[in-house]
């Protein structure tokens, strides 16, 4: 029997992604900007050897996440404007279910954001 780090190991699929950008002057005005950005997903491949040798059932989702901030200079906030706001967003972009085996695999993604649907099957011939 494999070790439960072995079991991970194999059957789940963990990604990340993401940068960054500290507090900088933009221009020659005095406005300063600074954020950030991060992507990952995670796929989780079960073993469903019942029904063919060696198939996997992957399920699978993905998401980012986006920030900043913007201050405005005193000459700036003269007409009105705030002396700095913040923006960002988060989201799950990508919901999948997906049949694995070594020669094909055959699967569905949504995206909750745009309501994208897709179907999509890949054949892996050696010859």
């Amino acid at each position: 029997m494999a070790s439960m780090e072995e079991a991970l190991k194999k059957y789940i699929r963990i990604h990340g992604q993401g940068g960054g950008q500290p507090m900088t002057d933009v221009g020659e005005e005095g406005v300063r900007h600074g954020g950030y950005n991060l992507s990952g997903g995670v796929e989780a491949r079960i073993p469903i050897d019942m029904l063919m040798k060696d198939a996997l059932l992957g399920l699978e989702a993905g998401g980012y996440t986006y920030g900043g901030k913007v201050e405005l200079p005193p000459h700036i906030q003269a007409y009105g404007e705030p002396a700095e706001f913040e923006y960002g967003d988060s989201a799950i972009n990508n919901v999948g279910l997906k049949y694995l085996t070594d020669g094909f695999s055959a699967g569905v993604n949504y995206n909750p954001q745009t309501k994208d649907r897709s179907i999509n099957a890949r054949l892996k011939y050696k010859f």
